[in-house]
């Protein structure tokens, strides 16, 4: 006896199509992983710098800020959100001779200023930007330069509010 089939209902064979959508922000566990993956790779090179950028936001929350943010710093590197909310940014790339760290975060800072102006509501901006560098032979695990970067950031908000 043959199995009846309802001819109505979709097949498991059939494909679906969608529009591409904007790349979502990896979550955390995620974006952590695939930071400890790229260290774990790159830890033995010599004369390569690696920074661990945490952008804070205010009027907008890095979730929400997220696709903007990864469409703008794709090309820096790997975008994902910190254990503490905030976005992160792994910049792994090239230095230019005599370009310093805070040229990169100038840059990186520009870049997503210049992004949050043209597409983010009208009262989202970026509150501060910290950022752990360190060359790749001195990195132990990602979890260094997370701390390092989330710790600096508190630092300079501890100071902030002492000084004003």
């Amino acid at each position: 006896m043959a199995a009846s089939q309802d001819i109505g209902a979709p097949s498991k064979m059939q494909t679906q199509t969608s529009v591409p959508a904007i790349e979502p922000v990896i979550e955390d566990a995620r974006f952590l992983d695939q930071v400890e993956r790229h260290i774990a790779l790159l830890c033995g090179q010599r004369f390569l710098r690696i920074s661990l950028f945490r952008l804070e936001f205010v009027g907008v929350a890095a979730a929400e800020i997220g696709p903007r943010a990864r469409r703008a710093l794709r090309s820096f590197g790997l975008v994902g959100i910190l254990p503490d909310g905030n976005l992160g940014l792994l910049y792994v790339g090239p230095r230019p001779a005599g370009q310093e760290d805070m040229d990169v975060e100038r840059v990186v800072t520009d870049k997503l200023n210049h992004e949050l102006a043209r597409t983010a509501p009208s009262d989202a901006r970026l509150l501060s930007v910290t950022a752990s560098h360190r060359w790749a032979d001195e990195i132990n695990g990602a979890g260094e330069l997370i701390d390092e970067a989330v710790f600096s950031a508190a630092m300079s908000a501890s100071l902030m509010r002492k000084a004003s």
